[in-house]
């Protein structure tokens, strides 16, 4: 998706209406290329955080997660409102492990979600140097 200033306006890309508080600030600092540490109730809606910002610039978006589950329900769910998203964790084959990294170097993924350990894979982190990553 192209880059916009407008956060609100991507919110439906999510099947959203508003933010809930906090969300849009810490949206804004993102966007606007500050670092930004955010804590959240569970429940508190951090995952829009980032997703959001993501949705908001060209490129591919790393999410790292050490939880297998919610790396699936994430992905589950963005593929349900037609965001291009794919996890790798051990969950996945070789075979299925290779098949998003292929998506990946084909520039065909807005978000990407890994388990922590991936940024020790060597294919992996050449992938993310030879692509914009956001």
């Amino acid at each position: 998706m192209a880059e916009n200033t407008a956060p609100d306006s991507f919110l439906t890309s999510l099947g959203l209406k508003e933010f809930r508080p906090g969300q849009k600030e810490v949206v804004d600092a993102v966007t606007s290329g500050k670092d930004v540490m955010c804590v959240m109730p569970t429940g508190g809606g951090k995952s829009l955080c980032y997703h959001l910002p993501s949705l908001m610039r060209s490129g591919m978006t790393i999410v790292i997660s050490p939880l297998i589950a919610l790396m699936k329900d994430q992905v589950d769910s963005l593929k349900t409102l037609g965001i291009r998203a794919e996890l790798i964790n051990s969950s996945l084959s070789f075979d299925e492990q290779a098949s998003v990294m292929r998506c990946m170097e084909s520039q065909e993924l807005d978000l990407i979600y890994v388990a922590p350990e991936r940024l020790r894979n060597g294919r992996f982190i050449e992938t993310i140097y030879r692509w914009h990553v956001g």
